[in-house]
């Protein structure tokens, strides 16, 4: 079993399976770091690994931050006075489409 874990803050079409395809040429045996190092460098897709397949692969969870135009930390419960603290940011667990 391998585990790859990838955060950001977002990401492009297929990054991850693409990242995932140049890391097993490396595991392969294929690949040095210095090719990944190389492929970096370049910018330019066409130098990296191929596209791994997306049998495997799945999305774990998606997180997203507190509204960023919010005026205050603090929010009101609907049909409330009371005042809470706004958590940091929210966790979404992915739903898969079965």
């Amino acid at each position: 079993l391998i585990q790859i874990v990838a955060e950001a803050r977002s990401f492009l079409h297929s990054q991850v399976r693409n990242m995932v395809g140049t890391l097993k040429l490396v595991g392969d045996g294929r690949w040095q770091e210095t090719n990944v190092a190389a492929a970096l460098a370049a910018r330019d897709r066409r130098a990296a690994g191929p596209t791994a397949p997306p049998h495997g692969l799945c999305l774990i969870a998606v997180r997203y931050p507190n509204d960023p135009f919010a005026q205050t930390g603090e929010f009101l419960h609907e049909g409330s006075s009371h005042r809470a603290q706004a958590p940091d940011a929210i966790d979404l667990p992915a739903r898969p489409n079965f």
